[in-house]
């Protein structure tokens, strides 16, 4: 079995137990990790809890309790945002400080910040003082960081990922360390639990929303003959509709995936599997 240690200490180990012949034995795999940690045990045990929560307020508290350990007060997952697309709606998991984020959204900051506009370009796992300078060290960038240190958050480390509901998502982890410094072996804990996050949430979601799903029937058909390369008046012979009813249902599409064009709606649409070209 894994046993899980607890303190402060500089150095920490993951100690496995096991008996033989009614004598106890331990391997100890000393690492330097330094005043934060989690051990693998921790992580293991929060995947096993992210299958049996049945709410996102849940899960959010598990997260946090567990990330505490590395020295993370606070997260947030979101869809990144593109195109002029609205942060509010996009984000799944809220463990921001309550007047940060209040902020954050109505000055519009996930146009400037170098995290945010990050997040969108890569798959990487990054800590935030890894953000290029192009990003990063713009005005609005720089406006972003110090303001965010008025509510304690001073560096951080995020997990961009793919999303089913959004182009690409991405939890932050946020702490009120000036230097945010981890290990590999903690990177690596922390990319899991994100991952296993996001799946917890895709799996909310698609209970809540049943079988109906963001897209009619006819949506779905337009979206499909588009895919095949088809013009509105071509969709609207084949369907046998108006050709202005169709460039209706394209807007409704495109409408409910948040995105501004018809191909980027055919895009989102397969790869939630909602059609299939």
């Amino acid at each position: 079995m894994i046993a899980s240690l607890r303190g402060s200490p500089q150095l920490i180990s993951q100690i496995v137990i096991f008996e033989s012949s009614n004598l106890v034995y331990a391997f100890i795999d000393w690492y330097e990790v330094g005043t934060f940690y989690v051990i693998d045990a921790d992580v293991f045990d929060f995947v096993e809890r992210c299958r049996k929560h049945t709410a996102t307020g849940l899960l959010l508290g598990d997260l946090l309790e567990t990330v505490r350990n590395l020295g993370f007060e606070h997260l947030i997952l979101s869809g990144v945002p593109l195109g002029g697309q609205k942060l509010a709606p996009m984000v799944e998991l809220n463990g921001w400080p309550t007047g940060w984020f209040e902020r954050y959204v109505e000055a519009e900051h996930a146009a400037v910040d170098g995290v945010c506009i990050y997040s969108a370009k890569t798959l990487k796992p990054f800590l935030w003082a890894e953000v290029p300078a192009k990003w990063s060290d713009t005005e609005g960038s720089r406006r972003v960081a110090g303001e965010a240190t008025e509510f304690g958050i001073r560096s951080g480390f995020a997990v961009p990922m793919l999303s089913v509901h959004h182009w690409q998502s991405v939890l932050s982890f946020a702490s009120s360390q000036k230097n945010c410094s981890l290990s590999p072996r903690q990177q690596g804990q922390l990319v899991t639990m994100a991952v296993y996050a996001g799946m917890s949430i895709q799996a909310l979601s698609n209970d809540d929303d049943g079988d109906e799903g963001p897209l009619t029937d006819r949506e779905k058909e337009v979206l499909l003959w588009a895919a095949a390369g088809k013009t509105s008046s071509e969709i609207s012979q084949i369907l046998g509709l108006t050709e202005r009813t169709v460039k209706w249902h394209s807007t409704r599409a495109r409408q409910a995936f948040g995105v501004a064009t018809t191909t980027q709606a055919v895009v989102e649409a397969v790869r939630r599997r909602l059609i299939h070209p």
